[in-house]
C-alpha cells in the first residue's frame, strides 16, 4: 500500500507561511534554503518516533491557485505504485474546498 511520506507547502510569502505553521501547530523548522537553492524549510511536525510525516514550506513555484479553480501536483510513487495527482480545489473566496487523490 503506498503511504505519504513527505508534503510541501508552496507560498508566496514563505516567512510569513514559516511563521504561521509554527504558531499554528507548534511545528519545528529547519532552514535548508541553502541547499535547495531557494527558499526552503524542513518541517519536523511531531517527535521522533511518533505517527505523523515531515515535510517543508517553500516558495511558489508559478502562479497560485485560482478562486474557483483546481491546483495538482503530479507525483510517481515508489516501488511502481504508479502516479498519483493531489487536487486541491478552492472556492471563489480562495478558501480550500476540498483536497483529493487521484489515480493517473
Amino acid at each position: 500500500m503506498s503511504a505519504v511520506i513527505h508534503f510541501e507547502i508552496h507560498a508566496n510569502d514563505v516567512p510569513r507561511a514559516v511563521a504561521f505553521y509554527q504558531a499554528i501547530f507548534g511545528w519545528e523548522v529547519q532552514d535548508w534554503s541553502e541547499y535547495a537553492g531557494m527558499p526552503y524549510f524542513g518541517v519536523v511536525t511531531r517527535p521522533e518516533g511518533e505517527p505523523g510525516i515531515n515535510g517543508a514550506i517553500m516558495a511558489r513555484m508559478g502562479p497560485g491557485p485560482q478562486p474557483g479553480g483546481r491546483a495538482g501536483r503530479t507525483q510517481s510513487g515508489g516501488g511502481g505504485d504508479g502516479a498519483v495527482k493531489l487536487v486541491v480545489t478552492f472556492d471563489e473566496t480562495s478558501t480550500l474546498k476540498y483536497v483529493s487523490l487521484e489515480t493517473l
